[in-house]
């Protein structure tokens, strides 16, 4: 969310950066006899601030995106449907043919691997080792796999053992390639922007032929630095996304044509969003106890503060989400030395051109306590939240092209 500055203030002149006080009164400071002692009360209203959504969610965003991106790539391929179909007792003699990039065996057997080293066009390398493991899962072996500038790497094992009981169905959960199995959980790593992490994916999945869609659903855990992080698919509560029971329309659902969107394009996602403050832009006038009737310009401060919130994103297309975000009303703690130190330095840009009047109000601001309280209402942090996801989570590197 911009902000003006007080720099900005003085190269777009005074008047460019007045408040919005709407009582008529002269909005010029230097022709007010205004007074020139005033008392500062020590809490104020947000009149904007900037944000951004904090690195553990936004790392949580990416890496999700990847596993599921990546294992819908490897479920496009016609050969995996086929042992997809065989292992999922789906009984249908299917092919889905269409253009791929990747190279593999033309006829395979069981097991066999998937090279992408040729598909730089769609920003796609590394390979996959497609196992079908004689315990009972099937693997997907990720060997370095590539998209854009992400990686993975570890086993996603696919298991009729503990599915929903139809065909079709699978429950999925990282594993070990050698000796897979739930008692034999190894993390999937996955390296995004911030880094690289190992996640535990435990869920669901399901194959539609007819409607040519690939879902999944489940649980999604990893640490960012010491601190845990967890996502759910296909619900708001990890009792919601049980393997043996598909929760119906919110399931994460893509395309098994790779070509249409990299990322599900229906379906729910919840996770908690905290949003890191940057800035905050204050009006001055909010500062006085007794408002006078001169307008007088904002401030901008830099500040570093974690708000709350957890943000529930219902797919409503490629790299499109409606964003519904749970949060309260927040309060800031700013010192008091750094209102001085802004409000010294309008004094001296002459961005409040009455110097008394702008000696009077930094004597009053010395005059708080050592900090002071600045308020964000709920619907400012709701407004600045939804507007973080839509410039920061997946949109642009969902599509293909």
């Amino acid at each position: 969310m911009a902000h003006r500055s007080l720099i900005a203030c003085v190269l777009w002149s005074f008047a460019s950066c007045k408040g919005n006080d709407d009582t008529g009164a002269d909005d010029d400071p230097g022709d007010s006899d205004g007074p020139l002692s005033f008392e500062f009360t020590d809490r104020v209203p947000a009149q904007e601030f900037d944000s951004r959504i904090a690195d553990s969610a936004l790392a949580a965003h990416q890496t999700g995106n990847m596993l599921l991106a990546s294992t819908g790539i490897v479920v496009a391929d016609e050969k995996v449907q086929d042992r997809l179909n065989i292992e999922g007792a789906g009984g249908l003699d299917f092919r889905a043919g269409g253009l791929d990039c990747w190279a593999r065996e033309p006829y395979p057997m069981f097991s066999f691997p998937i090279d992408y080293s040729g598909c730089s066009a769609y920003q796609m390398a590394g390979g996959v080792f497609v196992a079908d493991h004689p315990t009972g899962p099937l693997l997907f072996e990720f060997q370095n796999f590539q998209i854009t500038d992400r990686s993975i790497g570890g086993v996603l094992a696919l298991d009729r053992e503990g599915a929903f009981a139809d065909p079709l169905y699978w429950q999925a959960y990282n594993s070990d390639s050698l000796n897979p199995g739930l008692d034999n959980r190894v993390p999937i790593g996955i390296n995004v922007d911030s880094g690289n992490y190992g996640i535990s994916w435990t869920g669901g999945a399901s194959v539609d032929f007819v409607a040519q869609e690939w879902a999944m659903w489940g649980v999604m855990d990893f640490t960012f630095g010491t601190e845990p992080v967890q996502v759910i698919y296909g619900g708001l509560d990890p009792a919601d996304v049980p393997a043996d029971d598909p929760p119906g329309a919110d399931v994460l659902k893509s395309s098994l044509n790779w070509l249409e969107c990299r990322c599900p394009q229906s379906g729910l996602s919840f996770m908690a969003m905290p949003l890191q403050v940057e800035a905050v832009t204050l009006d001055i006038d909010s500062f006085e106890l007794e408002p006078d009737a001169v307008d007088d310009p904002t401030i901008s401060m830099e500040v570093d503060a974690l708000l709350d919130g957890d943000a529930t994103l219902t797919w409503t297309g490629c790299g499109s989400w409606d964003v519904a975000y749970a949060t309260a009303a927040a309060e800031i703690i700013v010192s008091r030395d750094q209102l001085t130190g802004v409000l010294s330095f309008a004094c001296e840009t002459l961005a409040i051109p009455d110097t008394e009047r702008c000696d009077a109000m930094v004597d009053a601001a010395a005059r708080l306590p050592s900090t002071f309280t600045v308020e964000i209402t709920e619907q400012q942090v709701t407004s600045s939240a939804k507007e973080a996801a839509d410039n920061e989570f997946d949109n642009a590197w969902c599509h293909l092209y």
